[in-house]
């Protein structure tokens, strides 16, 4: 059976993780529950097993998100896209802003460098 709680928090943040939620095709309930589950649960797990277990990407995972908490990024799904391509060994991240990817070990493409990219690879096929 559901219940109903009310919780009380920055209006920022409230806006942001709703946001987030949207983006990943979750709710903010479901969210806040895994969270309280990790919280309740004997086995020990951390907050972070279960935050991993909401990410239907199975490219972002507990190693991904205990990166992305400690990088240098301000904004935490920034940080989870960016460790998660690092960790994966992939090549490129395309974004429409570069600057926050000055000391990237990625290679940071733009929309107009990707399409660019791919137009040469076609040519060459």
């Amino acid at each position: 059976m559901n219940a109903k709680i009310t919780l009380y928090s920055n209006k920022d943040l409230i806006k942001k993780i709703k946001k987030y939620a949207k983006a990943k095709n979750t709710s903010v309930s479901a969210i806040v529950n895994e969270f309280f589950k990790s919280l309740l649960e004997k086995n020990e797990n951390s907050p972070i097993d279960s935050l991993a277990g909401i990410f239907k990407d199975k490219q972002v995972n507990k190693n991904t998100l205990l990166q992305a908490l400690n990088s240098n990024f301000n904004d935490f799904e920034e940080s989870v896209i960016y460790s998660s391509v690092y960790l994966n060994n992939i090549d490129y991240l395309v974004r429409r802003d570069k600057k926050g990817y000055k000391n990237s070990k990625v290679k940071i493409l733009s929309l107009t460098e990707a399409v660019a990219r791919i137009k040469a690879l076609k040519k060459g096929i």
